[in-house]
């Protein structure tokens, strides 16, 4: 099973100390198996591991009115 996300040393981190992510989870949001699924998001977009299951993704996250709106992609060959 996948360990908890790692963590840059701070020198790596933009700013005064500021780093350049941030972390969230989504309650029940592994599309596999509902465990709340740990997201990364980063400059590039964000990243998703599920520590439960192993689940490897990258949600697309889009602000609604109401909130937020989390999607996954289709599976690419």
């Amino acid at each position: 099973m996948p360990g908890p996300i790692p963590r840059a040393p701070r020198d790596l981190h933009r700013g005064k100390g500021a780093p350049d992510w941030r972390d969230y989870t989504i309650p029940e949001g592994c599309p596999v198996c509902a465990a709340d699924l740990p997201v990364r998001v980063t400059s590039s977009g964000p990243s998703a591991v599920c520590r439960h299951c192993g689940w490897l993704g990258r949600p697309l996250i889009t602000v609604t009115h109401p909130g937020l709106r989390v999607s996954y992609g289709g599976a690419r060959a």
